[in-house]
């Protein structure tokens, strides 16, 4: 049980890094730049061990943080592809779709 919760702690800001490298080197553009935006949701937290240096605080903090930055990628995940679904709409003909 320990050994969960210990690889949950240590490997989890590990699995957001990774995520959000690979979302900054795969997305283009505007996006490249907007992708970035989860990290200060991510450090956000942080800076609560600043007041409390328990170790409780430091392993709750250290799983709120990464999940926080993971739920705000997920969001720029949906925002990037609902984006590029209505771009391939409009740019889709409508005499298309009469037919």
């Amino acid at each position: 049980m320990y050994f969960c919760a210990a690889g949950l702690v240590l490997l989890l800001p590990f699995v957001f890094l990774f995520c959000q490298a690979l979302t900054f080197a795969l997305y283009e553009g505007a996006w490249r730049w907007r992708c970035l935006l989860p990290l200060p949701v991510a450090v956000a937290p942080l800076s609560i061990l600043y007041w409390f240096q328990t170790p409780v605080a430091f392993v709750l903090v250290m799983i709120a943080a990464p999940t926080a930055g993971m739920v705000a990628l997920a969001f720029v995940w949906a925002l990037y592809s609902r984006s590029a679904a209505a771009s391939a709409d409009a740019g889709s003909d409508p005499a298309d779709e009469a037919a």
